[in-house]
């Protein structure tokens, strides 16, 4: 393979991608405090991390 054909994006060019929010599971919240609430996950099509907007079913 001759790597001279393979172009690669400059840093300068590279773009931030925004994705639209997806369903990833379903969880129960079951305890709440001021700063943080736990929630105990029944059914994920991915790993929830840290970060992942959680919101209502509605």
């Amino acid at each position: 393979m001759d790597t001279s054909s393979i172009i690669t994006p400059k840093k300068d060019q590279e773009k931030q991608v925004l994705f639209p929010n997806e369903r990833s599971a379903d969880a129960i919240v079951f305890r709440v405090f001021d700063n943080l609430s736990y929630l105990f996950i029944l059914d994920a099509n991915r790993s929830v991390r840290s970060g992942d907007l959680v919101n209502s079913p509605n």
